[in-house]
């Protein structure tokens, strides 16, 4: 048994960090019951060229670092996140044609997906995106950036996981075998600078629908899955319980993956009066609820409930998210039974089926 992870989000003005008011942050969410805090630095300032590597914000992750070990959090850096709030977020030297790929004839296909909006350095733009697992020049990037920042922090006591590669699956799908390197090469170039501090990764809809990071394809390169449970393809959201996406979510994940899995709390906002409202996320609708103080505090109670009957790893909450969390000690068994099997065969089936048994 383990004691589970109490992740908070956090949504740092990392233009003009304050890191006094960054400390203030911390210690509440200390307070409160935060055991880790997810730390996503845009990547398009960490990395301004696929050939840089940003020292001032090389500095400030190094700040950060320091503030939550001083209040007692640990932290779990994130890197190659290309999405923030249901929007695709990329360099703009990361959005473009292969076109070495395409006069050397390694590739047919120069561009992959265009029109897709997506932040662009901070401005919204549409996709022009090659193959991100498969363009050579990319990719070299996206192994200098880990191998710079991992190698250079994986020492650092506060620091005692990587999240790596959220929203992969909304950015582009690919061929399995281009799946299949680009994770290789990634868990590779991790693994020299950091043998032994534990992976995190995104499971999001796509990756249980077909793509080709599939499940079980993630699970043999990270150690840990974490799914987003906002992802706008769980069907009648409206009509079931708040907590059941992220109850049955895990156990799907955790049966199909055979790894410990933690929920990623889909947002809500806090109202007046009770009601739902539909967002764009991901260029579809997510219904989000708009919760009373007293039903978010019932909401994180039985949520939490039934993740720790779900045998949860953990959770990681929304960004700014400050009522008192409760605890669990150790990480139940998974009870819930999903034919794995079954669900491989056709996923896109069996997805839709596992809600109407719901």
């Amino acid at each position: 048994m383990t004691t589970p992870l109490h992740i908070g989000a956090t949504d740092l003005a990392w233009h003009h960090l304050d890191v006094g008011r960054v400390r203030e942050a911390f210690a509440q969410d200390a307070e409160r019951g935060i055991s880790h805090l997810l730390l996503t630095p845009p990547w398009h300032l960490v990395q301004p060229s696929a050939r840089h590597i940003d020292r001032v914000l090389m500095g400030q992750l190094e700040q950060l670092f320091d503030a939550a070990q001083a209040v007692g959090l640990c932290v779990i850096p994130a890197l190659l996140a290309v999405r923030r709030n249901g929007v695709l977020t990329l360099p703009d030297w990361h959005n473009g044609p292969d076109a070495i790929g395409w006069l050397t004839g390694r590739t047919r296909q120069p561009v992959r997906t265009t029109g897709t909006p997506a932040l662009i350095n901070d401005r919204l733009q549409p996709l022009n995106l090659a193959d991100p697992y498969a363009t050579e020049s990319w990719r070299e990037a996206q192994l200098l950036l880990l191998r710079t920042v991992i190698g250079y922090f994986d020492g650092h006591s506060a620091v005692t996981h990587w999240h790596i590669g959220d929203g992969w699956s909304r950015l582009a799908d690919t061929r399995e075998q281009h799946a299949e390197a680009w994770l290789q090469a990634v868990h590779t170039t991790i693994r020299r600078v950091a043998p032994k501090t534990p992976l995190l990764t995104t499971v999001d809809g796509p990756n249980l629908l077909g793509h080709a990071l599939s499940v079980e394809r993630l699970a043999r390169f990270f150690d840990l899955l974490v799914v987003d449970c906002a992802m706008p393809e769980v069907p009648q959201r409206a009509a079931l319980r708040l907590s059941t996406p992220a109850a049955v979510l895990v156990a799907l994940v955790a049966a199909i993956g055979q790894r410990p899995v933690l929920a990623q709390l889909a947002p809500h906002v806090e109202a007046t009066t009770r009601h739902w409202e539909q967002i764009a996320w991901h260029q579809q609708q997510l219904a989000v609820p708009h919760l009373p103080a007293e039903d978010v505090d019932r909401y994180l109670e039985a949520v939490l409930g039934v993740l720790r009957q779900n045998g949860a790893a953990g959770v990681v909450y929304p960004a700014g998210m400050h009522q008192q969390l409760g605890q669990w000690d150790t990480v139940a068994e998974h009870t819930a039974h999903i034919d794995a099997e079954r669900y491989r065969h056709n996923p896109a089936r069996a997805f839709a089926q596992l809600w109407r048994d719901v």
